[in-house]
């Protein structure tokens, strides 16, 4: 192991044309370890003296910090047949440290990043069909399109490379933060108050997030939650995550409803509005907006 204590990190991975395994694994590093310095070699004599060394060196041992993937048997394969690449590796034995413990949010980065990336450097096909030729652009592309061509001067790449981590890192950075404050709503979500099948959320939250949470609870009909610009909305839940059909909409009478049309059709005091799709109506107050969505399921 390296000593934690040591001034500035080594790390070590292969010079000359770069991926995004070892793009993503020097990222993630610096991340844990911001003073790290990064080399770019094939000498072996650097390698051995490096604390951690990734894609390059011919051995995968956490115990001595190296991460390659290249020597005969690989680096192992996930239950998804997915092989090890470096930034798979890296997230394995670094990853957590990154995600504060929460193996939640560890695994929403496995799922998003880390094995798309592992699956395409060792060769593995994760997109079978495109549609017209048509491919998805996918985000470490942007990153390596830095990489000089062959009309450009070599010499600047390993340069481009440590610009390109500290883009990867910041990218990296914000993913973990954006599944970090995912899990935590999904978390509130979950043991929120219930009625009846009405979920009450005492925040406001950002609709992908509980809807494609309680679509997969065949239980809950109806979200409340305060609006940001002032009063409170009922909003109906998906079928499923695979559809916008509500389970249960509100009243066709109420059908694109305000004000005191929609309080006197509805009976509800200070109902403000009915969307027109029908999945969405609103309230002055929680106690009225629980009202509509109430009224709706005993219709």
């Amino acid at each position: 192991m390296f000593n934690l204590f040591k001034k500035r990190l080594v790390i070590a991975t292969h010079s000359g044309s770069f991926h995004a395994d070892d793009l993503f694994a020097c990222a993630a590093l610096k991340l844990a370890y911001p003073n790290a310095k990064i080399v770019r070699t094939r000498d072996a004599a650097i390698i051995h003296a490096a604390d951690i060394v990734l894609d390059v060196g011919g051995m995968y041992d956490p115990a001595q910090n190296r991460y390659d993937h290249h020597q005969k048997g690989g680096a192992g394969i996930r239950d998804n047949k997915i092989p090890y690449a470096a930034f798979g590796l890296i997230w394995k034995h670094f990853g957590m440290r990154l995600c504060k413990d929460d193996r939640e949010v560890w695994n929403r980065i496995e799922q998003k990043i880390v094995l798309s990336q592992d699956a395409i450097d060792n060769g593995v096909a994760i997109v079978k069909d495109s549609f017209a030729g048509v491919m998805p652009y996918a985000a470490d592309q942007a990153f390596l399109a830095f990489s000089p061509s062959w009309k450009e001067n070599e010499n600047t790449i390993d340069r481009i490379f440590i610009e390109q981590v500290e883009k990867a890192k910041m990218l990296l950075a914000r993913e973990i933060k954006v599944a970090a404050d995912d899990v935590e709503g999904e978390r509130i979500i979950l043991n929120a108050p219930r009625k009846d099948g009405i979920v009450m959320l005492d925040i406001s939250m950002p609709r992908y997030l509980y809807q494609n949470l309680l679509a997969r609870d065949e239980s809950a009909y109806f979200v409340l939650l305060p609006q940001k610009n002032g009063g409170w909305k009922a909003e109906c839940i998906r079928k499923n995550e695979f559809t916008m059909e509500s389970r249960r909409p509100f009243p066709e009478s109420w059908t694109g409803l305000e004000g005191e049309a929609l309080q006197k059709e509805s009976g509800v005091a200070t109902a403000t509005f009915c969307h027109k799709g029908r999945f969405l109506a609103g309230a002055k107050t929680k106690e009225d907006a629980l009202l509509l969505a109430e009224k709706t399921l005993s219709a």
